[in-house]
Formats: C-alpha cells, sequence, structure tokens
C-alpha cells in the first residue's frame, strides 16, 4: 500500500513519485549520505531534492505506517507551515510512504531545489558575527510564532545574503514542535549549534536586542543547555561502545 500526496501546483511530479521506490537507488545525484539518501532530481524541468528516510526501526515501522505521521510527511506537512507563517523552507512537493504487511518500508519527501548555502559556510569569515546576530532574531521570530525548530544546527539552517540583508531558509524540518513561547524552551532550541563560545557571544546579543531578555542571561541559558546537550551525546556515545566490547 502507498500513501502519497502531491502539491496540487505540481501534478507532473505525481508519477515520478509513486516510482521513487523503484528508480531511487540508480538514479539522482547524490548530495547526502548517511543515516538518511538526499539526491537531486531533474523532473519535467523542474529540479527537486528528494529524501529518502532509512534505518526506520522496528517499533516506529508499526507507528508511523498507523499511529503517528511519518517523518515524510510531517517534513512536508511543517514546511509548508513555516512558508504559511512567513518562514522560509524548500517548497515541498511530495510525499512517499509504501507499507507492506502492516508496516512502513520505505519513505520519501520531494521538496524544491534551493541554492541558499549552509550556515556553517558563514563561520570564520568577517560576516559572522552580523550574520549570528541576524540568525538570532530570525529564531526570536520562530519562538515568538510558537515554533521550534527540532534540529536547528548549521547545516538545516540555509542562508542567503542579498542587497546588504540575509535571509535564512529552513530544512529538515520533521522533529519541528510547538508551543508557547518560554524563555527555556527557546534557550534550549540553540543546543544543537556546534560553535564556539564567541558565536554564542553574537547569538545572544542579537536576540538580547529584540527581546526583552538581558543579553547575560541569554548567554548563560544557551551554553548551559549546550553543555547539557554535549554531555548527553557523550554519554550515548560510551554507553555504545560499553555495549560493543
Amino acid at each position: 500500500m502507498k500513501k502519497m500526496v502531491v502539491n496540487s501546483k505540481y501534478p507532473g511530479i505525481e508519477k515520478f513519485t509513486a516510482s521513487l521506490p523503484a528508480i531511487f537507488d540508480g538514479s539522482g545525484r547524490l548530495l547526502y549520505m548517511g543515516r538518511n539518501l538526499v539526491k537531486e532530481f531533474d523532473v519535467n524541468g523542474v529540479t527537486v531534492v528528494v529524501k529518502s528516510f532509512g534505518k526506520i526501526p522496528f517499533i516506529n515501522k508499526f507507528v508511523y505506517a498507523w499511529l503517528r505521521k511519518s517523518k515524510a510527511q510531517r517534513s512536508y506537512e511543517y514546511s509548508g507551515y513555516f512558508l504559511e507563517n512567513g518562514f522560509n523552507s524548500p517548497e515541498p512537493v511530495a510525499w512517499l510512504d509504501c507499507i507492506i504487511s502492516g508496516l512502513l518500508r520505505e519513505s520519501y519527501y520531494v521538496s524544491l531545489h534551493t541554492g541558499y548555502s549552509p550556515l556553517e559556510n558563514i563561520l570564520g569569515t568577517p560576516k559572522e558575527e552580523s550574520v549570528l546576530m541576524e540568525l538570532a532574531a530570525f529564531a526570536y521570530n520562530l519562538h515568538q510564532k510558537g515554533i521550534y525548530h527540532g534540529d536547528f544546527n548549521v547545516t538545516n539552517i540555509l542562508y542567503e545574503q542579498s542587497h546588504g540583508k540575509t535571509h535564512f531558509c529552513l530544512i529538515d524540518n520533521n522533529r519541528t514542535r510547538f508551543g508557547r513561547f518560554s524563555y527555556k524552551r527557546a534557550m534550549q532550541n540553540f543546543c544543537r549549534l556546534t560553535l564556539e563560545r564567541r558565536h554564542f557571544g553574537f547569538i545572544a546579543k542579537g536576540y538580547s536586542q529584540v527581546s526583552s531578555l538581558d543579553e547575560s542571561l541569554v548567554l548563560e541559558g544557551i551554553l548551559r543547555y549546550r553543555e547539557g546537550f554535549v554531555k548527553k551525546i557523550e554519554s550515548k556515545a560510551r554507553a555504545k561502545r560499553f555495549l560493543r566490547k
């Protein structure tokens, strides 16, 4: 059984989307290979990016088939929500879930290609301070709308500069959470950023300028939750090494 939704703006993509289980492995231009695979395709004059969600734990194969929206479906819906609320994200084109014997076996998300660059490219350049301060204002606007990107890191935040202003674009949106603004949730949202202390200082400065929060309080919160996140990751890594012995 296939569950599929195609954006009505791109009816010519429907056949391509339905064929992804058969063609994905042997075609397209590879952009990223890890737990998930990301490839680029040209379809009827439109350049799209397809993310294939891999390594689905067994329990999630059942959960995503019947009890909860899959990552592909959430990616599609959340990206649309971002755009509706004035936040840039590659336009969602389609999603496809393949369910076999009651379990989710394959899952694909299709979006338009974007020419924006990863935020990590700006680090170490003369523009890093101004861009990170603008990012802080962008994040504050997200938080004020009750949007907390679940994987807010330097590869999922893309940017483009034009006419002296930085424009941001968010990808990998399926982990996004929604809720009212709070200091704790806002500061926690920066914990996945792999940045140096001075970078967090720029973010704290920018965040305090657009909010009513004190700059030192913002920096303290960001660093505290970043430290906690790093310790959690290190603890998981030690546990995995121990279990492999």
